[in-house]
């Protein structure tokens, strides 16, 4: 009976042990995922920067195409070259768009400590 009872009890702190251990470990794995994650925002937000550069540097490019449709649309008045201007505005209207959005998410990232 003596031998039951201390199985019993053995088996209740084995519980317990295991119990805290589970949660330890779900604690250390929560930490882990979160500061995976602080470090992948803080790093998009870097590539953020890079990404405005490269947009700036595109939407000049397509201005500089705009002149050359333009060129073209006077000199022998091709339809193709109207329509073409107008797209190529809207795509530096919507690279503008994402140029101040990215700028926004950038412009956080010295704000972020280190983790």
């Amino acid at each position: 009976m003596k031998l039951l009872k201390k199985q019993r009890k053995e088996g209740e702190i084995m519980k317990k042990t295991m119990l805290a251990v589970t949660f330890l470990s779900l604690f250390f794995m929560a930490l882990t995922f979160n500061a995976g994650m602080l470090y992948a925002q803080s790093a998009a937000e870097e590539h953020a920067g890079e990404g405005v550069a490269h947009a700036k540097e595109g939407i000049t490019h397509v201005k500089e195409a705009i002149k050359h449709l333009e060129e073209s649309l006077k000199a022998d008045k091709n339809p193709h070259a109207k329509e073409a201007i107008e797209h190529a505005k809207a795509a530096i209207k919507h690279a503008e768009e994402a140029i101040t959005h990215a700028e926004a998410v950038s412009g956080k990232a010295g704000t972020k400590k280190n983790y």
